[in-house]
C-alpha cells in the first residue's frame, strides 16, 4: 500500500485516528519489501506487512499511540 491521499482520508473518514505502518528497510528473505505500508485504527487494518508476529506486535504498539 503506497501513500495514497484519498485512501487514507477515506479511512480518517470512516474510522477516526488512523496510524500508517511502513516498512523501513529489509535484509534477506523477507514477505515484504521496503516501503510495503498498512493502515491501523483502533478496531481493525487495512493492508498488510507480511502477518505473523511482525504484524501483530506493530499493530498493537500503534493501537496503543493512537
Amino acid at each position: 500500500m503506497s501513500l495514497e491521499r484519498p485512501a487514507l482520508a477515506q479511512a480518517v473518514a470512516m474510522h477516526g485516528a488512523v496510524a500508517r505502518i511502513a516498512v523501513a528497510g529489509h535484509a534477506g528473505s523477507t514477505p515484504r519489501e521496503t516501503g510495503t505500508a498498512m493502515l491501523v485504527w483502533a478496531s481493525g487494518q487495512q493492508g498488510t506487512i507480511g502477518g505473523g508476529a511482525l504484524e501483530y506486535d506493530a499493530a498493537a504498539q500503534a493501537r496503543r499511540l493512537l
